[in-house]
């Protein structure tokens, strides 16, 4: 399964965005039908996002084109051969009920793939304010983190909305995903102290003062497994 650490919303009928989107290098474009396009533009939004499909998917970029709910009428008439038809999709959880109810949305097909957090959404649900600090969301983003992964499924952020933060975006939300060089290193000392422990006929190590034992060093190897082959092998 190929990452998905940046998703870009793009609005399905703002064609200079779209066009736009082709330039840019983000995990995923994400052709929006739903929030970001008002209701008399739902069919303009479904005929362009047709129409840049082909140019998008020349690109490389994975492309996950969001529809409206199911029950909207334009969700009948535009999701009912994308969303039952695809192969993979994902989903959002959006409100009280779906937090409550994450992990057996997450196993309710094999199709799932991966399961949305939208912070904004559920504020509003809740009736509470967002704030800059999101203490508000961080019961729910955790439980979104740990139901994904109990269910063997991908677990996406929250939108980002401050697009104007520049200072914030800088360093590179694909790179903020990926482990430090210190973290890499770190990494292959403790697989190396735990391979010479094993010949040793030992389960256990220590490093740097700290207990090396099989949970540890597995978290390590996870580490290196996400790297290139190439990096691996340095």
């Amino acid at each position: 399964m190929q990452l998905l650490r940046s998703l870009l919303f793009v609005p399905g009928n703002r064609a200079n965005m779209l066009d736009k989107a082709v330039g840019l290098r983000p995990d995923a474009v994400v052709p929006d039908m739903e929030d970001s396009v008002p209701a008399a533009e739902k069919a303009n939004a479904r005929e362009m996002i047709a129409s840049f499909l082909p140019t998008l998917a020349e690109t490389g970029h994975q492309i996950i084109p969001r529809v409206n709910s199911l029950h909207t009428s334009v969700g009948w008439r535009s999701a009912a051969h994308i969303s039952f038809g695809a192969p993979r999709c994902g989903l959002w959880v959006e409100t009280a009920g779906a937090i409550v109810n994450a992990f057996s949305i997450c196993r309710a097909s094999k199709r799932v793939i991966a399961i949305a957090f939208g912070g904004e959404d559920l504020t509003n649900d809740m009736a509470i304010p967002r704030t800059e600090s999101e203490e508000e969301i961080a019961y729910p983003r955790s439980v979104v983190a740990v139901t994904a992964r109990a269910a063997g499924v991908l677990a996406l952020e929250t939108p980002y909305f401050n697009y104007r933060d520049d200072e914030d975006r800088r360093g590179g939300i694909n790179t903020s995903y990926m482990s430090s060089d210190e973290e890499i290193e770190q990494a292959r000392r403790v697989v190396d102290a735990f391979a010479e422990a094993e010949v040793r006929g030992s389960a256990a190590t220590s490093l740097d003062g700290m207990v090396i034992d099989v949970p540890v060093v597995e978290r390590a190897r996870k580490v290196l497994s996400a790297l290139p082959q190439s990096a691996y092998d340095e």
